[in-house]
């Protein structure tokens, strides 16, 4: 049996190596951590400080000839359902739309 990391190894050991081999662009990126469950209160409270639905979770703020930066939605390859949530799809469609590099 083929064993697959989870989603957070996956991001875990992105980040380590990009630590390691990339520290300048290691100090401009960010996890935003929008998964996870929540409760009601803290669901909301969240959003009122500006937590939005189905952002990507890397964010690399290094700006190219061709982007603003790079925005990662990482998948886990064995999911059933490996499609990405609409709210998903509509951020990687307007940050794509607004001049960065979301996939």
């Amino acid at each position: 049996m083929k064993l697959i990391p989870l989603e957070s190894d996956e991001q875990r050991a992105y980040i380590q190596w990009l630590k390691i081999y990339n520290n300048d662009v290691y100090n401009i990126t960010i996890h935003v951590p929008n998964e996870g469950k929540r409760t009601w209160n803290n669901g909301n409270f969240l959003k009122s400080l500006g937590l939005n639905k189905g952002f990507p979770d890397i964010a690399i703020f290094l700006p190219n000839k061709n982007y603003y930066g790079l925005l990662i939605e990482f998948k886990r390859s064995d999911q059933k359902n490996k499609k990405k949530k609409i709210e998903q799809e509509n951020w990687i469609y307007n940050l794509n739309k607004n001049g960065y590099l979301a996939v």
